[in-house]
């Protein structure tokens, strides 16, 4: 006898398993609790109907989102029995099983890649005269990472236009070219704060929240 995930909740399409309170090679008697299993809203007790035996579980304490009708273990009349399964998978699993892809040739890559330049925002204006830049030109020293307070302008009223940019690339000022000499500092990824993983009533409630803000209308008023 296969058991499969149950349906404990109206809503629930999915399921986590808690801890297992039978395992393979125990015997069953009904009342029994199989396992907990975690809907989307509470925590719920597995309680058997038949009596038998574990011969084989699908799945370890702790897994997550198991659709509803999973096989979760088998049960067996006879103690005798349970070896029989010790090697048994469920056909549902061996049909979502990937076939391995033929194997390609990997396109070759070139022995050093060229780093990109960091791109490091450009530093405001320190100086009371304000500065006129064109469009052209900022774009080019947002993207060089050039500090425009360092550039003088050879435009008209001396407005900083491309070739002052173009200039500034070719002779960099001693500050600069200090700060690019410098090691990157990059921080590791993950630094300072910590993923936990969100219950299932955390779930339930991003997805019917997301629902409300794409399907129902809403207006705002301000006063």
């Amino acid at each position: 006898m296969t058991l499969e995930m149950p349906n404990l909740s109206p809503t629930m399409e999915k399921g986590n398993i808690g801890t297992w309170t039978k395992k393979v090679g125990d015997k069953i008697q009904p009342g029994d609790v199989l396992c907990s299993i975690e809907t989307d809203k509470a925590t719920v007790d597995f309680e058997m109907q038949d009596e038998g035996y574990i011969a084989k579980t699908f799945f370890s304490d702790g897994a997550k989102d198991i659709p509803l009708g999973t096989p979760l273990c088998i049960v067996v009349d006879s103690e005798d029995e349970i070896a029989a399964f010790k090697d048994y998978v469920p056909a549902a699993a061996t049909a979502a099983e990937p076939t391995p892809a033929a194997a390609t040739p990997a396109a070759p890559t070139s022995a050093a890649p060229a780093q990109a330049a960091p791109s490091t925002p450009s530093a405001p204006v320190q100086s009371g005269d304000r500065k006129f830049v064109s469009p052209l030109a900022a774009n080019m020293a947002q993207s060089h990472g050039i500090n425009l307070a360092q550039v003088g302008g050879s435009g008209p009223g001396g407005r900083i236009i491309r070739a002052d940019i173009e200039d500034a690339l070719a002779h960099p000022p001693a500050a600069q070219q200090a700060a690019q000499a410098a090691p990157q500092l990059v921080s590791a990824p993950g630094a300072g704060y910590k993923d936990l993983p969100n219950s299932q009533i955390r779930k339930v409630i991003a997805d019917r929240l997301t629902f409300a803000k794409q399907n129902i209308p809403h207006y705002y008023v301000t006063v």
